[in-house]
């Protein structure tokens, strides 16, 4: 963590010398959560969950003692481990993650290693839900969102004032009997898709990518 939150300016001329200082903003690296586990659980056994990673991440403070961050709380990456996911993974929920509520960050190793998906046993549930406060920054990268199934908009992701960023990644095969089966945002939000497929997602509208009202879809 490098806080820095004060400049200093040695300034001299020919009459006298004056020592300016200048405040700045506050730097801190964002916290780092490593997922270390497929398993969905929040049990004690030494390893991370996603779900584990993001309850800490809601709540800025780790939620147990199998989460150490690194780095300071405030906005999370939430990192796939490299050695478990350098070969293909699969997550599966078995009950819908608690609402994503601050600035975070999920970062896999490739969509073909890193897969969230609900597991057969569960119930219809969204795979990722974002309820910040005011407006939030979100972003996915390197993985697969897949099998999410709701009776309300958005399956995959839901998002409503935020700023989503999806990079790398496959939404593919999420349902909702309403609208945006991959992805649906509402109230001027903001979704960019870079380097991403997104297909095989049902919808009552809007299959892939659903806005309502107002908002900014951009596709690179």
């Amino acid at each position: 963590m490098t806080r820095l939150p004060i400049r200093c300016n040695f300034r001299s001329n020919s009459s006298r010398s004056r020592l300016a200082c200048l405040r700045l903003e506050d730097r801190l690296a964002p916290a780092t959560i490593t997922i270390t586990t497929i398993a969905d659980n929040t049990n004690l056994d030494g390893k991370v969950s996603l779900r584990e990673a993001l309850t800490s991440a809601n709540n800025n403070a780790n939620l147990n003692a199998d989460v150490v961050a690194v780095g300071a709380y405030g906005t999370e990456d939430l990192v796939f481990d490299g050695t478990l996911f350098a070969t293909p993974q699969s997550i599966k929920l078995l009950t819908a993650l608690p609402n994503i509520t601050g600035d975070v960050n999920f970062k896999g190793t490739s969509a073909a290693n890193v897969t969230v998906t609900r597991d057969g046993t569960a119930p219809a549930i969204r795979l990722f839900n974002c309820a910040i406060s005011g407006v939030g920054t979100v972003s996915f990268s390197n993985m697969t969102l897949t099998g999410g199934s709701a009776t309300a908009n958005g399956a995959g992701i839901f998002a409503a004032d935020d700023a989503l960023t999806i990079t790398n990644c496959v939404i593919a095969n999420n349902v909702t009997t309403t609208r945006g089966g991959g992805i649906s945002f509402i109230a001027g939000g903001s979704v960019t898709v870079i380097n991403s497929t997104i297909s095989g997602n049902s919808a009552q509208g809007g299959g892939g990518i659903y806005c309502f009202s107002t908002g900014t879809l951009i596709i690179d």
